[in-house]
């Protein structure tokens, strides 16, 4: 399923998808916005699930438009991504001060 989020950036609107197989798996988080958390969630309910229902997220890449939503999710929740996109996905305190403009 195709899950199209409104972002605040130029880019404008972005994909998510939800893949079920032996898992329900989101791919990629949108934008941390109440509007992308809010039609995500709307989006969901159209085809049958909720929040609650997602098993994993796979990050494409770190990019602020694709990892935003999973600050809505369960911390408890797999997040699976390329390694270098680690610190950008857990929010490494240090490695953002050390990277600070």
């Amino acid at each position: 399923y195709r899950i199209v989020v409104p972002t605040p950036f130029p880019v404008g609107n972005v994909n998510m998808y939800l893949i079920k197989g032996d898992s329900l798996t989101l791919i990629d988080a949108g934008v941390k916005t109440k509007e992308a958390w809010h039609s995500f969630q709307q989006q969901l309910r159209q085809i049958g699930y909720a929040p609650s229902d997602i098993d994993q997220v796979v990050i494409t890449h770190h990019h602020p438009d694709h990892v935003g939503l999973l600050d809505y999710l369960p911390d408890s929740l797999p997040v699976i991504g390329h390694w270098k996109a680690d610190r950008w996905v857990r929010q490494d305190e240090a490695f953002f001060q050390q990277h600070q403009r």
